[in-house]
């Protein structure tokens, strides 16, 4: 009997999440596409390019919305249930709740696995694809172009800072060099050069003006100067404003320890981070709150169920957004910002399932 009312529930409830799962990526990617048809069309973008674009956009879509999906499913699922009766007529054979719902909680635990491995294996990389495809394919900027950059300027390690006025990627060549060592608030060293490269795993300096104050000052001339100490390499120049939110987890691991070492700040990263976990298992967590909370005497049939979904989709992306800023000042720890949403809607699944008649 047990696995009759198992397969019956939960085959609604996975039919019910597929179908709103589609419904979402469509109407996504359809507004989507009305934002962007003039580009499209005044860059005669060709169709195979703009089926690309939109094909590799559904990844990254279908881990947004698949929340979504999960919540929408357990409130109609359980409200629909509800109210033909058919809740009432399995608690009366004696079946609890807590067992009606224990197959969907355990599907919402591998699709929230599911979400996580997804996410790193595929979603990321599509993501960079899909960005690719618009800057070089409808946008026709030119790659070269894009491989150069002006005016950079950070702290490479705790006493050190570089300046380079300008870095052409595809010829890992740098153009007007700065590097000052301090010791405490005084200057130790200035270097100037007119250009670095990058080859065979080493920096060389060329044209290099070399300033010593012991107090006195000390200048020294050289045609060239390797530099075997620095801690980046041409790639880390072009990712020093990117986004966290577009790397995978090694890739913020990795950047987050060059971070350190160059003395820079990495609570954004962190928060990141732990987002990137905890993110995933909003899967799980929609699901524990939206069974029992349809199962309350509500009124109002689907369009209520409805605007209570997206209601607590709101609602959760408000507290996260609040949260997570909080992480990036340094007012919460980044775990707790990046997990805060998730405990307090856990919190009242608990209350909802306590709540709910047994």
């Amino acid at each position: 009997m047990f696995r009759i009312i198992d397969k019956y529930f939960l085959g609604r409830f996975v039919k019910t999440m597929i179908f709103s799962l589609l419904v979402f990526i469509i109407v996504f990617i359809v507004v989507t596409l009305i934002e962007q048809l003039d580009k499209f069309i005044d860059r005669e973008t060709e169709l195979l390019v703009i089926l690309k674009y939109y094909f590799f956009m559904i990844p990254n879509t279908l881990i947004q919305v698949l929340p979504v999906s999960m919540l929408m499913s357990a409130l109609f699922t359980t409200g629909q249930f509800a109210r033909k009766g058919e809740l009432t007529a399995i608690k009366a054979a004696g079946i609890s709740i807590y067992r009606l719902f224990l197959p969907v909680y355990i599907f919402a635990v591998f699709v929230s696995i599911f979400a996580f491995w997804f996410g790193e294996r595929y979603a990321f990389d599509a993501e960079k694809k899909k960005e690719d495809i618009w800057t070089y394919e409808v946008m026709k900027e030119n790659i070269r172009l894009k491989q150069r950059k002006q005016d950079i300027s950070f702290q490479e390690t705790n006493d050190r800072f570089v300046k380079i006025g300008e870095f052409i990627g595809f010829k890992n060549l740098g153009l007007r060099v700065i590097i000052e060592q301090k010791e405490g608030s005084r200057i130790k060293t200035s270097i100037y050069a007119d250009s670095i490269i990058y080859t065979e795993g080493n920096w060389i300096l060329k044209s290099v003006t070399k300033r010593e104050f012991n107090p006195d000052e000390v200048l020294t001339k050289y045609p060239e100067l390797a530099v075997e100490d620095f801690n980046f390499i041409p790639e880390d120049l072009f990712n020093i404003e990117i986004k966290p939110k577009n790397m995978d987890l090694e890739e913020l691991d990795q950047y987050m320890k060059k971070l350190q070492i160059m003395g820079n700040p990495i609570e954004e990263f962190l928060v990141t981070y732990h987002h990137k976990i905890a993110f995933p298992f909003v899967n799980l967590i929609v699901v524990l709150l939206g069974l029992p909370l349809a199962t309350q005497k509500w009124g109002g049939g689907a369009a209520l169920g409805f605007g209570l979904c997206l209601f607590i989709t709101f609602m959760y992306y408000m507290i996260m957004i609040f949260s997570e800023a909080f992480g990036v000042k340094g007012y919460l720890h980044p775990v707790a910002a990046a997990w805060f949403s998730n405990i307090l809607f856990a919190s009242l699944s608990v209350y909802f399932l306590v709540k709910a008649k047994k």
